[in-house]
């Protein structure tokens, strides 16, 4: 491959997309980076790599390479994006957007370890084997994040994991959007403070586990609006980010409760479906008009 040959070199690629290398044991090109010094947006479209960057110190050393897009789309395959220990930062310390689509085998974004100091829009989408989206020290890196959406990871249980004691500020975080993540706990594990101070528009849908925002204290000062599914498009908010979403899933668990109530072979009520809306009937008797549920 002529991107291999380390005394080529294409200073005017700025923009890469790798699509469709389907082999077995297929190896991420990842040298490449040493022959494209102003490469910034890199795409990885439907291919069975197992990992993206590997442990090579001297690509990373040698490369003056500093992404600023980064989008994963459709590898089945992909357990990380980089190792503990991978010595290629340098290549990832200016990464401004990160994309993660359709990625099944993923389980962990980043090492514990890893820093996105430069990161502005983080989007990670329909990663079905995430569980834990990222650590606590990564977490404090993100002083430029202005957006994050997350949405149907199915087994994914928690945002932020880790239980240190001291406070995480994503200071830029203007909007989070949470949604379809049926297994989803809550946004931090961590006890310490958590501060959105720019915090905006705060979206969570169908996440019907979802108890608490943050196991500790969250400061929310600009957050005027939190948007669910329940609410039909409404926004509104009312005291601490804790406690909205713990109403939240108390209202669900009762509405819960109750349809299951309501609609049990054993009950001595039953639903009918009906143009204006549901009745509510005794199974011993016919429905009456005034009786709308």
């Amino acid at each position: 491959m002529i991107l291999q040959d380390a005394n080529l070199g294409f200073p005017e690629i700025n923009y890469l997309g790798l699509y469709h290398y389907v082999i077995e044991d297929a190896i991420f090109p990842y040298w490449f980076l040493r022959n494209v010094p102003n490469l910034e947006w890199l795409q990885v479209n439907s291919c069975s790599f197992k990992k993206i960057f590997q442990d090579e110190r001297l690509v990373a050393e040698k490369s003056s390479t500093r992404l600023k897009g980064l989008t994963l789309y459709q590898l089945p395959e992909l357990q990380h994006i980089y190792e503990e220990g991978c010595q290629i930062y340098p290549v990832l310390e200016k990464l401004e957007y990160l994309a993660i689509h359709a990625c099944p085998s993923l389980t962990m974004l980043s090492p514990s370890s890893a820093t996105f100091s430069c990161l502005t829009d983080l989007e990670i989408t329909n990663c079905n084997g995430l569980k834990k989206l990222i650590t606590y020290p990564t977490a404090r890196s993100l002083a430029k994040l202005t957006t994050m959406t997350v949405t149907d990871c199915v087994s994914l249980e928690e945002i932020i994991t880790g239980s240190e004691d001291v406070e995480i500020a994503l200071t830029s975080l203007v909007t989070l959007k949470l949604e379809c993540l049926p297994r989803l706990n809550k946004f931090s594990a961590s006890k310490c403070l958590l501060k959105l101070p720019l915090l905006e528009d705060l979206v969570v849908r169908e996440c019907p586990r979802m108890m608490i925002f943050s196991e500790g204290n969250v400061r929310t000062p600009n957050l005027r609006k939190v948007k669910t599914a329940q609410d039909a498009g409404k926004w509104h908010m009312k005291g601490n980010l804790n406690d909205k979403i713990k109403n939240m899933y108390e209202d669900k668990v009762c509405i819960g409760f109750s349809i299951y109530f309501l609609c049990n072979i054993n009950s001595p009520f039953v639903f009918h479906r009906m143009q204006y809306g549901w009745f509510l009937t005794s199974k011993s008797r016919k429905i009456e008009e005034n009786q709308v549920f």
